[in-house]
């Protein structure tokens, strides 16, 4: 009895991959894509049929018989405190890290104390230790915050916005004053 129940039990797993396989929206466009081809390049219909359906095939066979992963590790510490602890190591102070954070300075004394509780020690050497033993990484803004924030692109738009300064208002007006120059 108990075997059939594994067995069962091991049946429903398979075919509920089968399913979230198959409803994958990538692994149907990517069938339908194959199937378009294949139609395109003058293949009769049972052969599209087939070229979709073994795109779907391998979908779902990969589905099943590759490893899946593994649940993620619980973490020590929430965001909000591991966002402190990172701020600590780098030395802001209370108000420091509440302006960092757009927090009150009591919500981060409180999250403070968390980390020092869970970390044992208020030495920043000790706390980065512990954090790069836990694994744990500064957090990292959004891309477009990484993007606005570069130098490279900085440079770049004041430069365009100079040259397109300079091409619709400053080079007009030197033309009527000196028919003879040219703008590049």
């Amino acid at each position: 009895m108990r075997s059939l129940r594994r067995v069962l039990r091991r049946l429903a797993k398979s075919l509920g991959v089968v399913v979230g396989e198959l409803s994958d929206a990538w692994a149907i466009f990517v069938a339908e894509l194959t199937g378009l081809i294949t139609f395109l390049l003058g293949a009769p219909l049972w052969v599209v049929g087939l070229s979709a359906g073994a795109v779907l095939g391998v979908r779902v066979a990969a589905g099943l018989f590759l490893p899946t992963e593994r649940a993620p590790r619980e973490q020590p510490l929430t965001e909000d405190q591991a966002a402190v602890a990172h701020l600590l190591v780098d030395g802001l102070a209370t108000a420091g890290v509440a302006r960092v954070l757009r927090r009150s300075e009591a919500e981060i004394r409180e999250l403070q104390r968390v980390v020092y509780k869970t970390v044992g020690s208020r030495e920043p050497s000790r706390i980065r230790e512990w954090l790069r033993e836990k694994g744990m990484r500064p957090p990292r803004p959004p891309i477009i915050t990484q993007l606005i924030n570069s130098d490279l692109v900085r440079v770049t738009v004041t430069v365009g916005s100079l040259y397109g300064v300079w091409r619709t208002m400053v080079c007009p007006g030197l033309l009527g004053f000196w028919p003879g120059l040219s703008c590049p």
